[in-house]
């Protein structure tokens, strides 16, 4: 490891809500990590049971001295994820910003340091790893995000247009995922912090954003950065039609205001509505979607009346 990399401090921000079952797995794979300048942030969103105490006790018992500062933030309330990694950001000090939700792990001792290699051999701002898809009690492999059919996709997203484009269309084939996408402290001074129109979804508005202003995310995909959870805390809410999950208000939001913030790709948002009617089976979820965007609804009713296919 040079020099230079060496006097570069990293904050790892981990962040967790209400679930706390695998918590000290996620602080273990942050300790034993070779990286010579660690800070270290917790960041609870509001939980009541929050074991701030035993978390501060064990952190303090069985860190190393890369270990050079210990944070912890319990907020009072529930901010929502977006808004909870926005406030904690401007308290780091660290060049390069690493963020884990709290019951993933880092894939092995050496990420932190490969992920600063690469930022600095690149000189990018944001970085997007490999994240392994992992069971989510016993840690059994089930596959790599993004999958080979993935990159062979994104490889064809290769300008800020290009990936644009594909992300007000939902056609994101994992290119990059909030729980394995890294930034630069500057990243934030110069492009912005996350949205928060959202509450809970920080990464694809965020990657929206970067293309808007003319950058492409820089990928690292011979980096597999942390093993990831079925089911966990960075993977859930992903189910778009649960009424109730606030995550798919997000998803609701997000096209709502594509069509209001990029009316010249009304044609690419409109792709992503036809992703969702596909993937909407219940019946229900289709009359939403005709109902919630009229302009998607009238053109369904002109198809079935002209007995045209639905595309």
């Amino acid at each position: 490891m040079s020099n230079s990399t060496k006097n570069q401090l990293v904050t790892v921000i981990l962040y967790c809500y209400k679930k706390f079952d695998y918590i000290f797995d996620t602080i273990d794979s942050i300790l034993i990590q070779d990286y010579p300048e660690i800070e270290l942030l917790v960041a609870d969103d509001g939980s009541v049971n929050f074991p701030e105490k035993e978390i501060s006790q064990y952190i303090e018992e069985n860190k190393n001295q890369n270990i050079k500062q210990v944070y912890i933030r319990h907020n009072s309330k529930n901010l929502g994820t977006v808004k909870n990694l926005n406030s904690i950001i401007p308290l780091s000090k660290g060049e390069y910003i690493i963020n884990i939700a709290g019951d993933d792990v880092f894939y092995d001792n050496s990420v932190i340091s490969k992920i600063v290699k690469r930022f600095i051999c690149t000189g990018a701002d944001l970085l997007s790893c490999t994240r392994e898809l992992c069971d989510e009690r016993s840690l059994v492999h089930i596959g790599y995000l993004p999958s080979e059919k993935d990159i062979s996709v994104i490889l064809t997203m290769d300008t800020p247009e290009k990936q644009k484009r594909a992300f007000l269309a939902f056609d994101f084939h994992n290119i990059a995922s909030g729980s394995a996408t890294y930034y630069t402290k500057k990243h934030f001074e110069e492009f912005g912090y996350f949205d928060e129109r959202y509450i809970l979804w920080e990464d694809g508005p965020k990657y929206l954003s970067y293309a808007n202003q003319g950058k492409c995310i820089t990928t690292a995909y011979d980096i597999i950065s942390i093993k990831y959870r079925d089911g966990g805390l960075s993977n859930s809410g992903h189910n778009i039609w649960n009424s109730n999950s606030k995550y798919e208000i997000d998803k609701k939001k997000y096209i709502k205001l594509a069509l209001t913030d990029y009316p010249s790709y009304k044609e690419d948002i409109f792709q992503g509505i036809w992703r969702y009617w596909d993937w909407a089976t219940n019946y229900r979820h289709r009359i939403y979607l005709m109902l919630y965007y009229p302009s998607f609804g009238i053109q369904i009713l002109k198809n079935k009346l002209l007995h045209k296919p639905i595309r």
